[in-house]
């Protein structure tokens, strides 16, 4: 509904929630219908950085975006909230780098000031309130909410004070829903060779990766042998999270490739995803334990679940390539 006092912008439930960005321009993107079908043959490489993030790297091509630089801004609106008003006006979803101190979406999982990124895609009574979306409380996944246009102009400006404007653009996206995008299956068969042997051919590789795809395993089993001689016995989140999620996704991935004709039923090839889905299940509940009693005993009932959970993925991964490939 638009009118003088009120425009929402539409926004879909995404098919895959991980980190704000790729969620929020999926929550975009999967406007255009035909989007699975690009979507189905992306999001089965993984990268690993030193700092212990991890990342799936693809971003749709349909949802355009161009950076305004945060000084335009404050130059040519009174307020932050002026300026979104105008740009959901033209149609754009507005994701930026905030302060979530002053934003009571975040009140209950951030309690000091902290950089996040909300997607902004409305606003009612003439800009008194936003609507948002970003993943306000982890253990609730991809959240909405409202915010009202003076907590947005405080977050705006709250993150140059604490931040520095540490990145000094706006995002405005746009989402092209007339594109028709076709199923890709060799595309797909390429990709999941590449996640088979640890191989990464894309145009642009993740800066600062020490880990592909399957060797993401063996890379988290270093890990935790070098756990007990630092000083500080934790792992970034974004690590062991990322697995049952990815997962997941590969179980959504074969519904779609057999609603659409793409692969043929097969009992044992949904045993193996099944059985790889719990122990990456299991992987992420004893790192949860480890990081809440450091008992170091922990460690090694991870790396055998990381052995096995590694084992699982080679076989059911061959299988999936083969059945493909027939």
């Amino acid at each position: 509904m638009k009118n003088g006092k009120e425009n929402i912008l539409p926004v879909s439930t995404p098919p895959l929630m991980y980190l704000s960005r790729t969620t929020a321009q999926l929550a975009v993107g999967v406007l255009n219908p035909t989007l699975p079908n690009w979507m189905y043959t992306r999001y089965v490489q993984l990268d690993i950085k030193k700092d212990c993030w991890a990342f799936f790297i693809d971003f749709p091509p349909n949802v355009h975006s161009r950076d305004i630089p945060r000084e335009e801004i404050r130059q040519r609106y009174p307020r932050f909230s002026d300026y979104a008003v105008e740009a959901i006006d033209r149609g754009y979803y507005l994701f930026l780098w905030t302060d979530t101190y002053p934003l009571s979406p975040y009140a209950n999982s951030y309690h000091t000031h902290f950089r996040h990124e909300p997607l902004i895609y409305g606003y009612r009574d003439g800009g008194c309130t936003f609507c948002i979306a970003d993943f306000f409380d982890y253990r609730r996944g991809f959240q909405h909410a409202v915010c009202t246009g003076e907590e947005l102009d405080r977050s705006f400006e709250s993150y140059a004070q604490y931040f520095g404007d540490d990145w000094p653009y706006v995002a405005e996206w746009q989402c092209d829903k007339e594109t028709v995008f076709s199923f890709d299956r060799q595309a797909l068969i390429r990709a999941l060779t590449d996640y088979r042997l640890a191989r990464d051919e894309r145009d642009v590789p993740l800066f600062d990766n020490v880990a592909y795809s399957i060797a993401i395993y063996s890379y988290i089993r270093r890990l935790l042998e070098s756990l007990p001689e630092r000083e500080k016995y934790q792992i970034g989140h974004g690590v062991y999270s990322i697995l049952p999620i990815h997962k997941r996704f590969m179980q959504q991935r074969l519904q779609f490739l057999r609603e659409n004709h793409q692969l043929a039923p097969d009992p044992i090839l949904d045993r193996l995803l099944t059985d790889l889905i719990k122990s990456c299940e299991m992987i992420k509940g004893l790192f949860m334990k480890y990081i809440a009693t450091q008992e170091l005993p922990v460690l090694k009932r991870i790396a055998d679940q990381l052995t096995q959970a590694e084992e699982l993925d080679i076989r059911f991964t061959e299988r999936l390539i083969t059945a493909l490939q027939e």
